[in-house]
């Protein structure tokens, strides 16, 4: 019953103070931009949930995490997706996590 979403777009990572202060190396910032799309309620629906406006929308995050090992890493993400009011509603979706990254 809830709204659903995929997203493609790009992410770049990174230790952008490495030359600047010393933090543990394992620390990393992440950021990402794209689209998505989404089945949720364009103009018209229940008061309890929100009216997006457009099927695609604009996607951005960012994310502060740690690599716990060559393969894993742990970190906070906070995601939004949008249609930057480029349609007459535009409540949104952000989302605050936790992820756990497994590199194959």
């Amino acid at each position: 019953g809830a709204t659903d979403y995929a997203y493609v777009g790009l992410t770049w990572r990174g230790r952008p103070w490495r030359r600047l202060l010393t933090l543990p190396e394992g620390l990393f910032v992440a950021g990402s931009l794209g689209g998505g799309i989404h089945d949720g309620h364009l103009n018209a629906g229940p008061p309890d949930r929100k009216l997006l406006g457009s099927r695609l929308l604009f996607r951005e995050s960012v994310e502060v995490g740690y690599q716990l090992t060559q393969r894993v890493s742990l970190s906070g993400m906070l995601d939004h997706l949008s249609n930057a009011d480029l349609a007459a509603h535009n409540q949104g979706l952000t989302n605050f996590g936790l992820r756990i990254g497994v590199t194959f």
